[in-house]
């Protein structure tokens, strides 16, 4: 269940780069949920953008990718403010 837009923000981002990194790399769910060690049906959750991943998904899918999770999830780096 969502809880606020910026689930939905995350959500829609994960959902386009998982997207976007099988397009470059070729592959199909299944190809890419065997390389992850994830389920198909995670992969096809994700990509439909219907919820984030748990952490330890998120993990597998930051290892294989190499993107970070804070990418992954269209999550920007917050820089500590100087005064």
């Amino acid at each position: 269940m969502r809880h606020n837009e910026q689930d939905i923000i995350m959500s829609r981002s994960m959902a386009k780069n998982l997207k976007a990194f099988r397009a470059k790399t070729g592959q199909t769910q299944r190809q890419f949920a065997e390389n992850c060690g994830i389920s198909v049906s995670t992969v096809k959750t994700i990509e439909k953008g219907c919820s984030n991943p748990k952490v330890s998904t998120l993990g597998l899918i930051s290892l294989y990718t190499g993107m970070s999770p804070e990418e992954l999830m269209g999550v920007e780096e917050q820089k500590p403010q100087t005064n």
